[in-house]
């Protein structure tokens, strides 16, 4: 085990709150229980809101500093480009004026210029600096647009500095093995690892229990859902297609749709179209979001095609609430789901196909959610994989201050 201690750490992330227990920076933070400065715009990504931070019993251990920014209302647009621009200069401002410094440096990416920015600033002042990459960008953003060969010339410069931020890192982490692999392969020099946003079971069903949401369900439906975002990374059109089939062969069912987003016209009005059983909840807190999703048998992780997705955050929900799962994903959640047998992997040609032989056979199917708990111990525990995260990160940090 390494010698060295790491007691001051900073985290910076553009999305997710450090005192939301599902938010991957307060599982960073828990991890080393360290004194730590946590530093965020003051604009919340998904609400489309400023933030009103609140004081928790904690607050002398970790202190939050909310930059200001600009708000947006569209995840893709050049609004949302310069709120994340103006962070990362506001950031680099609030970096130089430090009177402590850290013992290590964390940024979440996205954003691409935040963590370059940091990366300079660290490189200057000789301290330890990792990234966490959670999203692809900008490549992951490419699928969403309709014109994939001029936004591929005009985001060069915006490449340039992803890259250049992982080339700042000395140690490189990813929420999936893919993600953080792109990442080292950039900067290969560097020690790097790779952990989930995992699953907490016992704090999931403290929040579920903890939820006064009112829900009613007959006993002879199947209840489908999707939890997350309605926005244009995900596949909406080939899960309402499906679900028009089962409709058509009488199955009894309930689709929800957990969440908010530009999407949600789309498919009220595609559901009145097909007289389908839909409902669409808006905007809930996590612990009644859990609670929706817990009363469900089957959750759908369908993302658009062309995707640099590999692991999503909602296939995480979906195993704390225990649902049998259809998913699109390539890579490491496709393995997880054929490894474990939670649920089938489809695409656009063949879901409606496969949901009509889940539905028909659900009494074949509905046992394997039991799988889910040998999914979560062996891959997605956060209590271990967090703690192994903090141990790779020590081994890596006593090298570093060993040979500086």
């Amino acid at each position: 085990m390494a010698s060295v201690r790491i007691d001051k750490i900073l985290i910076i992330s553009l999305f997710g709150e450090i005192s939301n227990t599902n938010s991957r920076v307060y599982k960073i933070d828990r991890a080393f229980f360290a004194k730590t400065t946590f530093v965020s715009p003051n604009y919340d990504h998904a609400s489309k809101t400023f933030k009103a931070p609140t004081h928790t019993e904690e607050q002398t251990r970790v202190k939050s500093y909310y930059l200001p920014v600009p708000a947006y209302s569209k995840n893709l647009s050049i609004k949302r480009l310069y709120s994340h621009l103006v962070f990362a200069f506001k950031l680099f401002s609030f970096l130089k004026k430090l009177s402590e410094k850290p013992d290590l440096v964390v940024c979440l990416m996205p954003t691409s210029s935040a963590a370059y920015l940091a990366g300079k600033y660290c490189r200057r002042n000789n301290i330890y600096y990792m990234v966490d990459v959670i999203d692809l960008w900008p490549d992951s953003l490419i699928p969403l647009s309709n014109n994939k060969k001029l936004l591929h010339f005009l985001v060069a410069p915006w490449r340039y500095l992803t890259r250049k931020a992982y080339k700042y890192a000395n140690y490189i982490s990813g929420e999936s093995k893919a993600y953080a692999k792109a990442a080292h392969d950039i900067n290969p020099q560097v020690p790097w690892s790779y952990t989930y946003l995992g699953v907490d079971v016992f704090e999931a069903r403290n929040l579920i229990d903890r939820s006064k949401l009112e829900i009613q369900r007959s006993s002879d439906e199947i209840w489908l859902c999707y939890g997350g975002s309605l926005s244009n990374s995900y596949d909406f059109e080939t899960i309402l297609n499906a679900l028009k089939i089962i409709h058509s062969h009488k199955i009894r069912y309930k689709m929800i749709f957990v969440g908010e987003g530009e999407k949600r016209q789309f498919i009220e009005t595609f559901s009145r179209k097909n007289s389908l059983n839909i409902e669409v909840t808006g905007r809930l807190s996590y612990q009644d979001y859990l609670k929706c999703l817990s009363l469900c048998d089957i959750g759908f992780n369908s993302f658009i095609k062309g995707t640099k997705v590999v692991h999503s955050y909602k296939f995480n929900d979906y195993c704390a609430a225990g649902l049998y799962i259809l998913n699109n994903l390539k890579g490491e959640t496709a393995e997880m789901i054929d490894k474990y047998d939670v649920g089938l992997n489809f695409n656009s040609n063949d879901l409606a196909e496969k949901l009509l032989e889940v539905c028909k056979n659900w009494s074949l199917y509905c046992p394997k959610k039991q799988n889910i708990e040998l999914l979560i111990n062996n891959e997605l525990d956060s209590r271990i994989i967090y703690n192994k995260m903090k141990e790779d990160i020590l081994e890596a940090y006593n090298n570093f201050t060993t040979h500086v």
